[in-house]
């Protein structure tokens, strides 16, 4: 069976995710309506603009470099100028004896939004634990118990730096210092 014209343009308008279409200089040729809902763009303000207007520059190169198939965490920039994380999928097709290169474009913010918030969780309760070993190895004179207080202080401090690392963006710098917010003895969430 071969699908319609009509058939092709439903299932792209069907889409969840915003689907744009573009050239070996990286200008759009196409963008589905839904650009406009994810993103606020009006399909004709896309249409020859260079793919710079949606996708941040240092992006571009990740869209240069990615094959078929590939799937990138990227920025993405609003018709009213804010930024949202975003994952795009490409595709390579040839149209007319040109190469296309085909992008699924999905709004990851509530993705990132929800991963904040576990991080955030997830070091109070790593901070619970630093805090009350630290504690109670004030409290105790046997130096071997006092050894795996400082171990088990130890792995949770390296668990911040994990979690920190898992859920930083591709190309961004975990500095667990800055990524997280594991209260210290004396600031909180300690034992009494």
């Amino acid at each position: 069976m071969q699908p319609s014209e009509e058939l092709l343009r439903g299932l792209i308008g069907a889409a969840p995710d915003a689907l744009i279409v573009v050239d070996r200089s990286g200008r759009i040729v196409y963008a589905s309506d839904a650009v406009e809902l994810r993103f606020g763009w009006q399909v004709e303000d896309l249409r020859d603009a260079p793919i710079e207007v949606l996708v941040s520059l240092e992006a571009q190169s990740g869209l240069d470099d990615a094959g078929s198939g590939q799937r990138l965490e990227l920025s993405a920039r609003r018709k009213d100028g804010s930024r949202c994380p975003v994952e795009v999928c490409l595709g390579t097709f040839e149209h007319g004896g040109e190469l296309l290169r085909v992008a699924a474009i999905r709004d990851a913010s509530e993705r990132a939004e929800l991963a904040e918030g576990l991080v955030h969780d997830f070091n109070n309760l790593l901070g619970v634990i630093m805090n009350y070993a630290t504690l109670v190895a004030r409290r105790v004179d046997d130096p071997v118990a006092k050894a795996d207080l400082g171990e088990i202080r130890g792995a949770a401090e390296r668990a911040v730096g994990l979690v920190s690392r898992l859920v930083a963006s591709p190309g961004q710098r975990s500095d667990p210092a800055e990524a997280s917010s594991v209260p210290q003895p004396g600031e909180g969430g300690e034992a009494r």
